[in-house]
């Protein structure tokens, strides 16, 4: 069984149940439900439900007006509990259901993957091409692939600490390129090791435009998002595009919560960037168990 999460989770919330990061704000847990044991090893009969027992853990965000989280219970394909905890935006006071969108920040990831696959699959890129070919400012990263970046692989260097939005330009894509062609030094020769790299994701963005022949944003909906009826899902951009039904971040505070739902790297798409519902990424789940994309 496993639990689908996705919620505007509060820092002090998230350390109850995990240490991932708060800004974090749609999880995958694996959750076992068993019953409890107590005392000598001998096990407590434990008459609650399962729905009762996903109830009480996510009650603390029942409690007052708090961001909370949208859940759902799958096992073999069949939606077993649907449940919703929370408010998607205090200020006006809208409860999170199945259709609230929440920023799926590093799980964007996977979208950027399954684009590279589809042009993959069409002979429009070849998993071991030279980025560069894509990408040509990042000739200076000689013997990177496309394959090193999907693996994180690449030792292509961080950007993030660097990139200048002081005065409140919001960058593109095309920026995060031109100053990786700038930086000029990888981390390690590509392949040497696995490092974790949002920049490197963030150039999969050029590299399916380049092969596609459109934006990246224009791909994923027609080739993903459209094809699954994911009607909530959508990529966010240097565009700021609306995001209906959108949950609002928030830092919990000695005071309550304070919105925390703006950075300027959020006009980078790739790394992150996605968009999505509980509903809409319940129909992604099922449909990785099929050919309806890839084979």
């Amino acid at each position: 069984m496993k639990i689908v999460t996705s919620g505007s989770l509060t820092r002090k919330w998230l350390d109850m149940i995990s240490s991932t990061n708060s800004r974090i704000v749609i999880k995958y847990l694996l959750v076992v439900l068993l019953a409890g044991q107590a005392g000598c090893g001998k096990p407590v009969a434990d008459h609650r439900s399962p729905a009762q027992r996903v109830d009480e853990l996510f009650a603390p965000l029942t409690v007052g007006v708090q961001p909370g989280a949208a859940v759902m219970v799958i096992r073999d394909g069949e939606i077993l509990q649907q449940s919703h905890y929370g408010f998607a935006n205090l200020d006006e006071a809208t409860r999170i259901t199945s259709e609230t969108n929440f920023r799926l920040a590093s799980v964007s990831k996977q979208f950027a993957g399954m684009a590279i696959m589809l042009l993959q699959e069409e002979g429009r890129l070849s998993y071991d091409d030279p980025i560069s070919l894509y990408v040509p400012g990042l000739a200076v990263y000689p013997g990177v692939t496309i394959r090193h970046v999907l693996q994180h692989t690449s030792g292509l260097p961080d950007y993030y600490d660097v990139i200048d939005t002081s005065s409140g330009y919001i960058p593109t894509n095309d920026d995060a390129a031109i100053l990786l062609s700038d930086i000029e030094k990888p981390e390690f020769a590509p392949g040497e090791r696995y490092e974790y790299s949002n920049p490197a994701y963030d150039m999969l963005g050029p590299v399916v435009e380049a092969a596609a022949g459109m934006p990246f944003v224009d791909f994923v909906r027609q080739r993903i998002f459209e094809p699954l009826d994911m009607r909530n899902s959508l990529v966010h951009d240097h565009t700021f595009p609306d995001i209906p039904n959108r949950a609002i971040g928030y830092d919990s505070t000695a005071d309550g919560f304070e919105p925390n739902d703006f950075d300027p790297l959020n006009g980078i798409v790739g790394s992150g960037g996605i968009y999505s519902s509980l509903a809409d990424m319940y129909r992604w789940d099922q449909a990785l168990y099929t050919e309806q994309l890839v084979s």
